[in-house]
């Protein structure tokens, strides 16, 4: 779960943080380096308002996992309410992870 700001949370279903996250109840945007949703249904929902909100908070790299279609919406640069840059990628090609030098395949 993530502090957006004042009361408002957000479930994530994956999230990469700094190295300092430690003892705090709740992930805040400025120790954020990557939030994923795995979208199974939610697609519509994460690629607008979540992807908004999340923009909005700063929180610098954004994906949607959209399994239905076996592909990934990386979005990264938050500009308000959106990203700036935003790209597809099929499943099974590799992402680097951000903030690591791994990365991963899903698919």
């Amino acid at each position: 779960t993530v502090q957006l700001g004042g009361a408002t949370l957000r479930d994530i279903d994956i999230g990469v943080m700094t190295s300092d996250f430690d003892d705090e109840r709740f992930g805040v945007p400025a120790k954020m380096l990557l939030a994923v949703e795995i979208a199974v249904s939610s697609a519509a929902y994460d690629l607008r308002q979540k992807q908004a909100a999340y923009a909005r908070a700063g929180i610098p790299n954004y994906w949607v996992v959209e399994v239905a279609k076996e592909r990934i919406h990386l979005m990264t640069q938050p500009l308000d309410e959106a990203y700036a840059e935003r790209r597809l990628v099929p499943f099974c090609e590799p992402l680097t992870v951000p903030g690591t030098d791994r990365t991963i395949t899903i698919g």
